[in-house]
Parts: C-alpha cells; structure tokens; sequence
C-alpha cells in the first residue's frame, strides 16, 4: 500500500484495514477496473444432487408391449402418438415401447422416444427380406399395376412403400424377434389422437376374458386398391374350410359376402 508522505500512518493503516475489508465482503470474482460487471456470490453449502434416474420398471402386470411401426423422419408425429398414450394410458402401467423401421433407427429418434416413454424402450431393424417384392411377383406386371392406379388416382396407388408395410403388418411384424419374448401387443400409429382415459388395463382385460384381439376403429377399404384380395379370399377359403371358424366375423367384415 502506498500512501502520501504527509499522511498520518495511523490513519492510512485504518484505511488499509477497511479497504481489506471491503475487498473480502465484496465478492469472489476480480474485476478488472474500469470494466463494469455484476459478479454473483459463489455458491455456499453442498453442490446440488443430481436428478435421480427415471424409474422405468414395469407395473402392469402383462407381458406385453406397445408397438410403433415408424420411420426417422416421422418422429414428431411418434412423439405426439407417445404423448397421447403414455398421459391417457401408459404413465400407470409403464409398459414397454418397441419400435421397428426398415432402417436403422438414428440416436435422435432414440433420445427422444426414450425421453417421451415412461417404461423402457427398444429398437428393431426389420429384415430386408420382410420389407421388399418378393421373387415370385413379377416386377414388370406389378409395374403395370401401380402406374395404372396412379393413373387412375388410387390412393397410394404408385407407392411401392406403402404396399411393403401393408406386407408387413399382415403377417411378419408379431413373428419379429423383439416380440418373441411377449404374449400381448398393443400397435400404435404415428400421429394419432387418444383423447379418452383409459382406467383399466385392456391386456388384463382381454387375458380375463379370453379375447385375442381388440381395435377402437374400423374403416370400409377402398376397394380400387385390393381389387383381387377378395376373390383370392374366397378360394382359400373353399380350399382350406378348417381354417374358418364357424363363429366367425363375416357379417362385420363383408356387407356383402360376394363381393366382399
């Protein structure tokens, strides 16, 4: 400390003092001077604790899972879907969410997709094998066909895409290896809404009282876009009657038994 010559020492040291004091109450942080700042305190006790980990355990009691067949680029509309159900449904149950996609699912979707679920996550990456033309289908006739229906405005008539998922969903998604391990599926679409909620766990439900499938809408099919599946339906049907129930559905599923 410096301090002019014709100053009393006694009060330049009482000076000193209170500067120094000045200095310890003030803050933690030097400024440099002339520059202006708002220096904060430094935090005083213990560093807070970190969040604790999400508990993602099961608490229904079924071996089952929801399932999302869904690409990438759809994942706003996936996490709209999850929102739904998980708030309506999910969040008292902490069931799990399987995904499946034709390719490899990208660690944002994953993120994400974990975040939004209240139980655990997994994903699966379909076999090419599934998710193509099979090579006993003539490509130049399916050419054909689908530049055909485009032509004709058939919805989703010139999309190759669309007629592999449809492939799919018929048969090979519950055989898929993620799956194998559940007796329930519950199949959620990107995108949709699920305004009501549901106070019951309908995979308790349908195991209780012996159902095996269940579904909350039913469409007509827009016939232009499975002009033959009812006429093949038909003939496996004369071929292989021990495969129709005698209570079965027909009345639900064909208005009209002969043209379907």
């Amino acid at each position: 400390m410096t301090h002019s010559k014709n100053t009393n020492p006694n009060e330049a040291l009482e000076a000193g003092f209170r500067a120094s004091d000045h200095a310890r109450k003030s803050n933690d942080v030097y400024s440099a001077p002339g520059s202006v700042s708002n220096p904060k305190r430094a935090p005083v006790g213990r560093p807070p604790k970190p969040k604790p980990a999400k508990d993602t355990r099961q608490i229904g009691k079924e071996k089952a899972t929801l399932v999302m067949l869904v690409r990438n680029s759809e994942l706003k509309d996936a996490l709209g879907s999850m929102k739904q159900i998980e708030d309506r449904f999910n969040r008292h149950y902490q069931y799990p969410w399987t995904f499946l996609n034709d390719e490899s699912f990208t660690e944002e979707f994953r993120s994400h997709t974990t975040r939004m679920a209240s139980g655990t996550t997994q994903y699966g990456l379909i076999p090419k094998e599934q998710w193509s033309m099979p090579d006993w289908i003539s490509e130049d006739k399916f050419q054909e066909v689908i530049s055909r229906m485009s032509q004709d405005g058939v919805i989703y008539g010139g999309s190759r895409t669309y007629r592999h998922m449809c492939r799919y969903n018929s048969g090979f998604f519950f055989r898929d290896k993620l799956l194998a391990k559940y007796d329930w599926y519950w199949r959620v679409e990107p995108s949709i809404g699920f305004y009501c909620d549901m106070t019951y766990d309908p995979f308790t439900f349908m195991r209780e009282n012996k159902k095996r499938y269940s579904f909350v809408i039913a469409l007509p099919e827009y016939l232009p876009t499975v002009e033959t599946l009812w006429k093949t339906t038909q003939e496996f049907a004369k071929l292989h009657p021990e495969h129709i129930a005698r209570n079965n559905s027909l009345g639900f599923i064909a208005t009209d038994p002969d043209k379907g």
